[in-house]
């Protein structure tokens, strides 16, 4: 296993090679609606943080995000790890517009920060004939 230094340093320069997506990736069959582009199941396998995706995949159902409309289409999350290793998620529908906000007492993900969008399309089915889409904003 490497260190969080390494694990840092191959993710930072893996996640600069991804711009656009080409494969869709079904991780899980508890979130089987829910989608990892090339660069999020990257993220995923190399920063050891499908809890990450999980938590985002689990919180679409939370009405303030499921029932708000500026959210319908995109969503801009963010995690940002603190020095105590403890971190922060939340999403918004614009910059500096906070809809969800969570503490997360401790974490060994190894960046500083990382920004995710999800999205929805009509591709394929799922309740309500829509798919969620995580992806790296470098492939947005």
């Amino acid at each position: 296993m490497t260190n969080k230094l390494e694990r840092r340093q191959k993710l930072k320069t893996g996640l600069h090679q991804f711009r656009g997506t080409t494969v869709w990736h079904r991780y899980s069959p508890l979130f089987p609606y829910f989608l990892l582009t090339d660069g999020t199941k990257y993220l995923a396998d190399t920063g050891e943080c499908y809890w990450l995706m999980d938590k985002i995949a689990a919180l679409q159902e939370e009405s303030s995000i499921k029932n708000h409309p500026k959210l319908r289409s995109i969503q801009f999350w963010n995690l940002e790890v603190h020095e105590d290793s403890s971190a922060t998620l939340y999403c918004e529908w614009d910059k500096g517009k906070v809809v969800y906000r969570e503490t997360i007492e401790w974490t060994d993900f190894p960046l500083e920060r990382i920004a995710l969008y999800c999205c929805l399309t009509t591709e394929g089915r799922k309740r309500d004939g829509l798919y969620y889409i995580l992806i790296l904003p470098s492939e947005y």
